[in-house]
């Protein structure tokens, strides 16, 4: 259709067109014939220029860059098939300016006409010889001094002679298409067959049209680019990679560069026999980088015209002999553009420096060396930065070196060692290093290894230059060859840097030497199947000779780069083999990651088995999971990878699954649609899954308007053995322009065992601090380490390996898919003293590199390249059309950094100027030998940021810790300049250096964006008093959006630059420092807090706007509480003052301004009551102030009280957050703004809430805020207006009345819906009006403020604050002698008997052990030991006591000093004991119940009662050897010391004391919002905190399986009607079904299923039994029905 709308248009456009050339009238003009010669008028006109969007269809004269082309062309027929043709009266012209429009041919007076050389006029009129049959151009002979470009000029002509009327299919050999001649729209009046035209071999359409006078017809064709076997195409650069295994490379290459070519023919006589009157061709050639440049693109336009003007019977004179005996087709030839391409691959080893195609251009040494000293000496200016015109200098000086024999190059290079100046020596040299790199083509390359294994290229520059290469114009198997050997010589192996450059960069290479070309016009293959063994041959072989990790890494990486299928079948050796690292399988699954379009199911054929095997590493199954995914699966495969949510063992890979799944169910990607849709309705029938930290994300920012945008992608990974992620990766894709492009960048880090190093060094600390003190012997006279090699020994525990000894990891950088940087950790990379450091052995700084430090003077310059791609395609007119997009950059830094240490203080100063420049470009240009034409688009963005900064910081200073002062520039400095400028261009031909002159430009002007041009110059009061200028002029956009942006960048000019320019009133420095002093002692008095009246200040105004008019609990009631908690229950132990302040002033300024701010928090050690203090000030700003504004504000917070078990709640009087804030602000001499708030949070939970729920809901869900106010009348009509937009932004579900309230006051309460806690309800009200904000949902899930948690340390130095918070992550172990909860969550019935029981142990390193045994068998007491290789510490209760005990080495302790000496604290006033050890180990006892917090670092070292910790439940059973049991006896018995006590033995015979703990009975309605976390606390509810009764009415002594009957209302639906049981009936709890069962009759009372009655029941009897509120109403039939007797879980 698009086709079509474009054909239509194009015909409109040239029937419209009037030609000045008037044709023969029909009745003169005779059909082709032996002996006649026909003389056309030949016009042809090329307009370049960018298409502005338009409110009409009407064109107005709009800016073109205009090419044409008029001769006479006299085609002579010899015989009938034979003809001749020869062009004279040639005329070639130019212009940059408006034309009325671009589709008709305008006048050829209108350009500038060029003159014509000699041997240019020469070669046009060479005569050409062609066969025509039966309207087709086949053979054509040129002459043998014809060029390329002239023989193409020609062949345009011929192109608008060409008509396939007699339907002859000219498909060439290979070329499969469909025959069209049978189809139902193959016509008479209409046919489409393919066609070799000048632009290539492709579909064609023709349509005749109906004859108008009985002699002449009318004949339309068209070209369908979309479906063309070869096009005269050149491409330069990397291709678009392949989105999807179904798309076509040739599509892909498209998709940027949309074409049409619609020819209309006037022909006299008929389809048989015909001749030609008149030929009109339009062509147009859209190029987008954007979807949203659809409306604005650039583009070139063909229109051509070719009339009849005479025929006469003529004899022409034979042939001259020097007509070329080649045949040649009428297909475009790029023979030139081949041999360009040719020389850039392959260079002198073809060509000599005669033969080059550019050996007639002259002064190239010369112009390069010019251009190096401009581009050097751009820097020099500190002022302005580096020039704007620099990124272009680099992009024509790439152009001049890529023209370069190796002898020319090193003529430069002489050249440049040649000056003077050292200093100016190093920069052209540093400069020419990277221009090698970004030309790569064989001779720069050449000079890059040469000058790498000479080390004449320094390391920095030499990376820089290898990693250019990636991404090269015109790569070849020379290339590739002379980077391997530079991979493979000596100097690389030796130079770590240079050496991971160079493969990473050899693959890429080679990646992109393989990618499909065959559809493109005279391309030969250049990686035949023999050099892609050769390669992968190649490249693994590095693998296998690897030795260390870092070097497989590396080797995959450029495996994976290279992206070759043959590779595939090695790399799936290593992926299945499970001897390799799991981080070595992992790297070889990445390596497919740029195959996963090109051969999807074969990688889901390796990896669909790895990833279903669950005893393979959980790290390596998300890898292969996730390529799987990125191959864009079946259905069928998608349903796979879904099913492993219901079976799934690792919680792990449950985790990852589940979150990727749902991220590509919502994916908007078009190429993901399908898979999309599918997990929609997959996933709907999956249940969540435990997040576990293994995730996968995305956060799109995506246009569906323009169905382009980008995705934020990031994973973590987490194994079973480490604490720290295996993975996390952070990844940019692309969907630009219908094109997806996965990983355009991406920054990842991988590792193994890494935590080893801080396991060092914690170690380190560790046994540095630990103390030498005699310890006494205990009961068992064993000190530390003897107590954990006695237990170690006793029962034969097998040492758990937890972590590798070689530790590994990565940083690794991807761009485009393609890995260019990885920066390895690991032993041999990192420094000498470093690794002293963390082994703990001392380090003398007098070793250490001070040169850092030394403030030695650093400079650097570089151009870069930042993406470069160029096409040159066939256009009608026979002129190339070169399409360039490319980001030429360059940057320069300068400066010094120097360090010193005083006094423990460190003191640092940066000077420094880095500068950059950029310029994105984009062009389209008409090439000839005469004149260039054509449009540019340029952005340039120019930095200049000099940095003179000292920063001090205080180690040992009282109270100062950071000081920053930023000395501002002292003279003009142009700090940002932004430019967009879209130019029309000329470029003459210079016959004197044989290359195209300087563009002369012109402006683009956008008509209908001139009205909003805004000028963006500055004030001079802001511009005076800051320094900060800016000036410039933008186009504002019709609307803010994406596509209205991108239309004013892109089309019109814009100017905007910011300059520093120093004035009286503008600051010289800028100076920031903060104070900061913690944990200062302070009085008790200082917290104590003032709320005897918070409560009844606002009462009477809440409540009215409670949600719940039912209030159980009065304001007076919760005073009365909050008053009894401050006077008799809240006893903090200590006090403390903390102060922060921060200073930020100006200096050197006529009114230096200044303004700081102070919070002063006064905490207890718990925190859990704060009064902060705050002050801020600041100097007059604004042009109103006239004094200084300051503020102060008093805090008070207290925090609620948390228990330990729910059972403890109702009895917990201060289970309220409350906070009341006074404050006040405003300038000295102006009415003080006031503000009073009074927050209140508390728990409001519903009534009658199952027992199961009762934890989830534990928090704080309630929220009620009274604030009186004094604001000024302008804050208050702000605070209107925020107010408005709010209930305007959430219309739908606002309700609001008028409803006066108090004056100056606001009242809100804030209701989390405790079920979902992800729906609430707010209310507001103002003193006008009332407003409720019903069931918002809130962003995510909230539970704030649990009040059912594990007791905390108190709070006494920073490191107390970092455990409290290190604590939050640990995994918990419960015992409490009958139950066990494990470190991975999994519930068991097992006793702690008189004999010592392992609890949790430290089975790699020895390090701890945590023992538990009963004291006797008639009481809950217990006692615990913990072992150390310090000490030996021992809690139990006192006898007739519920205090606890603490002996040290058997050494009974009571002094805190010598407590915390050993970590421990008592808090005998709740009967608990805190352990607290160094190594990431925490224990909390109360003399029955322990819980054991542990650290990351334990993960597959832990064992003992509690479990192998890994984050995974399937293994949890793990016995002292190392084995895996489902006999739970057998696992508790390998972890008790039972020294021969028989009483212990006896245990093991009570099967009821062992069995595993289910889920207790749920209704279904409530489980249907419960997360995993809410079923896991429910769970630890049931089997620890519930009363016994209650925990046990589903178990029974003899069989744990067993769960006992229920008393509910039965319910039997209908269509219309919903029936109750009249009286309750036994059943079966959820989860179990009837053994037993009888037969009963019951009534039923029936109710009409519409009525709400009805369905209010409904939902109560899922709960609970409703018999009693069903009295009123009579029983409606009486059924007999099944009743449960005794019940059996699933």
């Amino acid at each position: 259709m698009k086709l079509l709308a474009l054909t239509l248009c194009a015909f409109v456009a040239i029937s419209a067109a009037a030609s000045r050339h008037r044709p023969l009238p029909p009745s003169e003009v005779t059909p082709f014939a032996a002996g006649y010669e026909y003389t056309f008028r030949y016009t042809t006109q090329i307009a370049s220029s960018i298409q502005a969007q338009q409110n009409n269809n009407e064109q107005p004269d709009a800016q073109q860059s205009t090419y044409q082309v008029s001769a006479l062309a006299a085609i002579h027929f010899q015989t009938e098939r034979i003809a001749t043709l020869t062009l004279k009266d040639i005329t070639v012209t130019a212009q940059n300016g408006a034309i009325i429009d671009p589709r008709r041919v305008a006048s050829i007076s209108l350009g500038e006409e060029k003159t014509l050389e000699a041997e240019i006029q020469a070669q046009l009129e060479y005569v050409c010889k062609f066969d025509y049959v039966n309207g087709l151009v086949e053979k054509i002979y040129f002459h043998g001094k014809d060029n390329t470009w002239s023989k193409n000029i020609k062949r345009a002509i011929l192109n608008m002679v060409q008509l396939n009327l007699a339907r002859r299919n000219t498909a060439v050999q290979g070329f499969n298409y469909a025959d069209d001649s049978t189809k139902p729209e193959q016509s008479k009046n209409m046919f489409t067959l393919p066609e070799i035209s000048l632009e290539g071999e492709c579909q064609t359409m023709y349509t005749f049209n109906a004859p108008f006078n009985g002699q002449s017809f009318n004949v339309t064709k068209s070209i369908d680019f979309k479906q063309c076997n070869r096009i005269a195409k050149t491409q330069y650069g990397p291709r678009a990679q392949k989105p999807c295994a179904e798309c076509k490379q040739r599509v892909i290459d498209e998709q940027q560069l949309d074409r049409a070519s619609v020819l209309q023919f006037e022909l006299v006589g008929t389809p048989e026999k015909y001749a030609i009157r008149r030929v009109q061709l339009l062509s147009q050639y859209v190029y987008k980088t954007l979807a949203a440049e659809a409306a604005h693109p650039m583009q070139t336009v063909v229109a051509a015209e070719l009339i009849l003007t005479n025929v006469e019977k003529k004899t022409v004179k034979a042939l001259s002999a020097a007509l070329n005996t080649k045949e040649e087709s009428l297909l475009y030839s790029a023979e030139w553009d081949q041999l360009e391409k040719r020389f850039y691959q392959y260079g002198d080893i073809e060509f000599t420096r005669e033969t080059t195609p550019f050996a007639k251009v002259n002064n190239k040494i010369q112009t390069i060396v010019s251009l190096l000293k401009h581009i050097s000496a751009a820097s020099a200016d500190k002022t302005n930065g580096i020039e704007t015109e620099t990124p272009l200098r680099v992009q024509k000086l790439v152009e001049l070196v890529r023209m370069c024999t190796v002898a020319e190059m090193k003529q430069v290079r002489e050249q440049i060692e040649s000056l003077e100046s050292q200093t100016e020596q190093l920069k052209l040299q540093e400069i020419w290093a990277n221009t090698l790199g970004i030309a790569g083509t064989r001779n720069a390359v050449d000079q890059i290894v040469h000058g790498i294994l000479n080390k004449d290229i320094p390391t920095q520059k030499a990376v820089e230059a290898l990693k250019q290469l990636t991404g090269v114009i015109a790569p070849s198997d020379s290339i590739v060859d002379s980077l391997l050997h530079l991979c493979k010589s000596e100097v690389a192996q030796r130079n770590a840097p240079v050496r991971q450059a160079c493969w990473l960069t050899a693959g890429a290479m080679i990646g992109d030497l393989c990618q499909e070309t065959g559809y493109l016009a005279q391309t030969e293959q250049q990686c035949p199947r023999p050099k892609k063994e050769q390669y992968v041959k190649t490249l693994v072989q590095q693998y296998t000779s690897a030795e260390t990790t870092y070097q497989k890494v590396l080797a995959l990486k450029t495996i994976g780069n290279a992206a070759l299928d043959l590779s595939v079948y090695d790399l799936e050796k290593i992926i299945v083999n499970p001897a390799e690292e799991p981080l070595i399988r992992q790297q070889a699954i990445d390596a497919l990651r740029r195959l996963r379009n090109q051969m999807p199911r074969k990688i889901q054929s390796i990896l669909m088995p790895v990833f279903k095997n669950m005893r393979e590493a959980p790290e390596v199954r998300m890898t292969a999971f996730t390529m799987i995914l990125y191959t864009n699966p079946e259905n069928a495969v998608a349903d796979q990878l879904a099913y492993v949510l219901f079976h799934e063992r690792s919680q792990h890979v449950k985790s990852f699954v589940y979150s990727a799944l749902q991220v590509f169910a919502q994916s908007p990607v078009p190429v993901e649609q399908r898979l999309a849709k599918h997990l929609q309705s997959v996933l709907k029938m999956t249940a969540g899954a435990k997040d576990s930290g293994c995730n996968f994300g995305r956060v799109p920012i995506y246009s569906e308007a323009q169905g382009e945008g980008i995705f934020v992608n990031w994973a973590s990974v987490f194994s079973t053995n480490n604490m720290l992620p295996k993975h996390l990766g952070l990844s940019l894709d692309s969907a630009l322009n219908g094109l997806l492009e996965k990983n355009a960048f991406s920054i990842s880090l991988s590792q193994k065992d890494i935590e080893q190093y801080y396991q060092q060094l914690i170690d380190a600390i560790y046994s540095q601090t630990s103390s030498s003190s005699r310890a006494r012997r205990a009961s068992m006279n064993k000190n530390g380490e003897e107590e954990l090699d006695y237990i170690f020994d006793n029962l034969d525990i097998q040492t758990r390996d937890a972590m590798d000894r070689n530790a590994f990891g990565m940083l690794a950088i991807r761009v485009r898919d393609i890995d260019t940087v990885i920066v390895p950790i690991a032993d041999e990379f990192l420094p000498a003293d470093l690794l002293k450091a963390l082994r703990g052995e001392r380090v003398s700084y007098s070793n250490l590199d001070w040169k850092l430090f030394e403030g030695k003077h650093f400079r650097s310059s570089a151009v870069a390249s930042l993406h470069e791609r160029s096409t040159k395609i066939a256009t009608s007119s026979g002129l190339p059309l070169q399409v360039l997009h490319s980001i030429p950059t360059a940057v320069s830094i300068d400066g010094q950094i120097k360090t010193s240490f005083e006094n423990g203080q460190v003191k640092l100063n940066a000077k420094a100027q880095p500068m950059f420049t950029a310029v994105h470009l984009i062009s389209m240009q008409i090439w000839s030998p005469i004149v260039a034409t054509g449009v540019e688009s340029m952005h340039t963005l120019n930095l200049n940021l000099p940095l003179n900064a000292d920063v001090h910081v205080g180690m040992g200073a009282e109270n100062e810790k950071f000081k920053l002062k930023l000395r501002l520039p002292e003279q003009k400095t142009r700090l940002v300049s932004v430019h967009s400028l879209p130019v029309t261009f000329v470029r003459d031909f210079n016959t004197k250096t044989m290359m195209l002159g300087e563009p002369k430009v012109k402006a683009i002007r956008n008509q209908m964006l001139e009205p909003r041009l805004v000028d963006m110059t500055s004030s001079q009061r802001t511009a005076q008093k800051t320094g900060l200028r800016v000036s410039g002029h933008l186009h504002q956009p019709n609307a803010w959006t994406y596509r209205d942006i991108l239309a004013v960048t892109t089309t019109s000019e814009n100017h905007v630059v910011v300059d520093f320019e120093p004035t009286r009133q503008a600051p010289k420095e800028i100076e920031l420092t903060i104070f900061s002093k913690l944990f200062s002692r302070s009085s008790e008095s200082s917290a104590a807090p003032s709320l005897k009246s918070f409560f009844a200040k606002n009462s009477q105004h809440f409540d009215s706007i409670y949600e719940s008019e039912d209030e159980s609990e009065t304001f007076a009631d919760r005073q009365t509480a909050l008053n009894s908690f401050l006077d008799s229950d809240y006893k903090p132990r200590q006090t403390y003052k903390h102060s922060f302040k921060a200073v930020l002033k100006t200096k050197g300024a006529e009114n230096d301004i200044k303004a700081e701010i102070e919070v002063t928090p006064v905490c207890d050690s718990n925190a859990n009551m704060c009064q902060i203090e705050a002050t801020a000030q600041r100097s007059a700003l604004f042009a109103d102030e006239t004094s200084t504004w300051n503020m102060k504000s008093k805090t008070q917070v207290l925090m609620p009280q948390y228990v330990r078990k729910l059972s403890q709640l109702k009895d917990n009087r201060q289970n309220k957050l409350i906070v009341n804030v006074e404050a006040e602000w405003g300038n000295s001499d102006a009415e003080r703004q006031k503000l009073n708030l009074q927050l209140n949070g508390e728990r409001a939970a519903q009534k009658n809430m199952p027992t199961r729920r009762l934890l989830a809901s534990a928090f704080l869900n309630r929220y009620n805020l009274a604030a009186d106010y004094r604001l000024s009348p302008a804050a208050e009509t702000r605070f209107a207006q925020y107010f408005e937009l709010f209930k305007l932004y959430n219309f739908w579900s606002v309700e609001s009345r008028q409803k006066t309230n108090k004056d100056n006051a606001i009242f809100a309460t804030l209701v989390i819906d405790p079920r979902t806690r992800q729906y609430a309800n707010l209310t507001i009200a103002t003193p006008e009006q009332r407003v409720r904000l019903s069931n918002f949902r809130l962003w995510t899930p909230v539970k704030p403020f649990n009040l059912v948690r594990a007791q905390t340390n108190e709070i006494n130095s920073v490191s107390d604050v970092i455990d409290r918070v290190s604590e939050e992550n640990r995994a918990e172990c419960r015992v409490d002698g009958y139950k066990v909860k494990s470190f991975d969550g999994v519930f068991f019935k097992a006793p702690i008997t008189k004999c010592y029981t392992v609890i949790a142990k430290d089975c790699a390193r020895k390090s701890f052990a945590v023992v538990m045994k009963a004291l006797n068998e008639d009481s809950d007491k217990k006692q615990i030991k913990i072992a150390t290789k310090k000490a030996v510490i021992q809690i139990e209760p006192r006898r007739n006591s519920e205090k606890l005990v603490v002996r040290i080495n058997g050494e009974e302790v009571s002094d805190e000093q010598t407590l915390s000496e050993n970590w421990v604290t008592i808090n005998n006033a709740e009967s608990n004991a805190r352990i607290n050890l160094p190594q990431g180990v925490l224990i909390n006892f109360d003399g029955e119940e322990a819980s054991v917090k542990l650290s990351g670092m334990y993960k597959n070292a832990q064992c003992g009662l509690c479990g192998h910790y890994d984050g995974e439940a399937n293994d949890e059973w793990r016995k002292n050897d190392n084995t895996v049991t489902d006999d739970l006896k057998a696992f508790h018995r390998s972890y008790s010391l039972l020294e021969d006590d028989s009483e212990c033995e006896q245990k093991y015979n009570q099967d009821s004391s062992f069995s595993t703990l289910e889920n207790d009975s749920e209704s279904e309605y409530d489980s249907a919002y419960d997360s995993e976390d809410d079923r896991e606390d429910n769970r630890e509810y049931n089997h620890f905190d519930a009363d016994s009764d209650e925990s046990d009415s589903n178990e029974s002594d003899d069989d744990s399986n067993r769960a006992s009957p229920i008393s509910k209302t039965q319910v039997v639906e209908y269509n219309h009607k919903i029936c109750f049981s009249a009286k309750p009936v036994k059943q079966c709890p959820r989860g179990s079904y009837a053994v037993e069962s009888e037969q009963m009759k019951v009534p039923f009372a029936c109710m009409k299923r519409s009525s709400s009655e009805a369905r209010r029941l409904l939902r109560a009897a899922r709960s609970e039994d409703i018999s009693s509120k069903l009295s009123d109403n009579k029983p409606s039939f009486v059924e007999s029905v099944k009743v449960a007797l005794a019940c059996e879980r699933f």
